[in-house]
């Protein structure tokens, strides 16, 4: 974040922020979040999107010149990390956004702590950003039908120019209200 006074620093939620500095836990840096599934729920689908910023200019602190922008390391509840590689990854400039189909490890883990780690991105006070979210799609046959549609992407844009974006395939109940979050 950056409010003109202030400046990003690394979150490393596991405690270790240098690599090799505790055995099997080579981070520099992470961060946690949950996930909440109601009971009896099937995950039908979970997609991690990382993205982040490499700028180089004065003032910017590389997290690690060799971390490359399309892995991360994702921890489930319980679990111990895995390498997540991406299916696609957009670049503008020095901005990226990934993407990785997780269905097989959230269904395996079930709700609980997400930890993703080694997100590559640098720190400073020069509009530095980095951040992840694990999306899922779930199936519950007590919960009323509802019809989920995700896009992905990554688009440049400025505070002056106006953006039309055209979304296909996107199909609304044929009854009842349509909520959108």
């Amino acid at each position: 974040h950056n409010n003109y006074d202030s400046s990003t620093r690394w979150s490393d939620v596991d405690g270790v922020v240098e690599l090799d500095a505790t055995p099997g836990d080579d981070t520099f840096n992470s961060s946690s979040a949950n996930l909440s599934i109601p009971p009896e729920s099937q995950v039908q689908w979970a997609g991690l999107y990382w993205s982040g910023n490499q700028k180089n200019v004065m003032g910017a602190t590389i997290t690690n010149s060799s971390a490359p922008r399309d892995q991360v390391l994702l921890r489930g509840p319980g679990g111990t990390y895995v390498q997540i590689d991406d299916v696609w990854c957009a670049t503008i400039g020095n901005n990226f956004v990934c993407y990785a189909d997780v269905t097989n490890l959230v269904r395996t883990q079930g709700p609980g702590s997400y930890t993703v780690a080694n997100l590559s991105t640098n720190t400073g006070e020069d509009d530095f950003i980095g951040g992840w979210e694990l999306n899922a799609v779930f199936a519950n046959d007590a919960l009323p039908l509802k019809s989920v549609t995700i896009f992905h992407g990554h688009q440049n844009y400025g505070d002056t120019l106006e953006q039309t974006f055209l979304f296909e395939g996107f199909l609304p109940p044929l009854m009842g209200p349509v909520e959108t979050l």
